[in-house]
């Protein structure tokens, strides 16, 4: 399942059984956040970011979005694309 939106400055989503990979702030002018992995059923609060142990699901993520996803007429892009911010 594919999802993109308006909501959290801008979001995608992309779900592969029970994980989730995400990535919010993508409206122009806006920091993009970097792309965050979630186990919706074993953390359905989505509170642990697992993206480090599952790089693979973000790369297919990215292939995904880079065939699917299409703005809407009269909506802002969403630079899903934009570089990750260095880990801290």
């Amino acid at each position: 399942m594919v999802w993109a939106g308006g909501g959290y400055g801008g979001q995608v989503a992309v779900r592969f059984d029970a994980k989730k990979v995400i990535r919010r702030n993508l409206f122009p002018g806006k920091k993009p956040g970097n792309r965050e992995v979630c186990d919706i059923v074993k953390d359905p609060a989505e509170k642990n970011d697992i993206a480090a142990e599952n790089r693979d699901l973000i790369d297919r993520a990215i292939a995904i979005l880079d065939r699917e996803y299409k703005p809407a007429p009269g909506f802002q892009a969403l630079r899903y694309e934009a570089p990750e911010q260095p880990a801290k």
